[in-house]
């Protein structure tokens, strides 16, 4: 999956500063990398938010061009905020599959969660990938309902560890994406 342009020219900034900047003004530089990996959190929660939201009004509109004039409601599902199809626990825990994913059937169906939930359970990998898509969005959250310039508080995370977590969580987003484009 590719990423955002905005990730990707963090990342080459937070280089840059390591590289750089950070042999001839030390201090500045670890404030700088403070302030990355928070810009970091928030173009990550930003992309995953872009990319579902438009993976969904896609399907949506196959979908209303499928059922033509027969009765559905997909206008209501392409309103959806990215923030309702999940139910996100908290900066501190993070949900199970069942919990975190239980609006999803709400909108798309007991099959469709059913489906999701089991290659969750099924695949060690996709279960880590959705708790670091948890973890980042439960960040991003932090951030833009609470202080984000006094917040320094990152559980000991390093712009590094964000940079992996986001790594983790793309493949997430990426088998969500999967999943509404019908390739999984």
């Amino acid at each position: 999956m590719e990423t955002s342009k905005a990730i990707s020219e963090l990342v080459d900034t937070y280089h840059w500063v390591q590289q750089d900047l950070m042999p001839s003004e030390p201090t500045e530089s670890q404030n700088i990398l403070r302030h990355l990996a928070k810009m970091l959190v928030l173009s990550c929660g930003s992309y995953y938010e872009d990319k579902l939201i438009s993976t969904i009004k896609t399907y949506v509109q196959k979908q209303i061009l499928a059922f033509e004039r027969n009765p559905h409601s997909f206008e209501l599902i392409a309103s959806l905020s990215f923030f309702s199809l999940f139910d996100f626990p908290g900066e501190d825990k993070l949900g199970q599959a069942k919990q975190f994913l239980s609006p999803l059937q709400k909108y798309f169906g007991r099959a469709f969660l059913k489906q999701i939930k089991d290659d969750i359970q099924t695949d060690n990998g996709l279960n880590q990938q959705m708790n670091a898509f948890q973890e980042m969005c439960s960040m991003r959250n932090y951030f833009t309902h609470n202080n984000l310039i006094e917040y320094d508080n990152f559980r000991d995370k390093t712009f590094k560890d964000i940079k992996c977590l986001h790594d983790q969580a793309e493949g997430f987003l990426e088998f969500l994406v999967n999943k509404f484009d019908g390739q999984v």
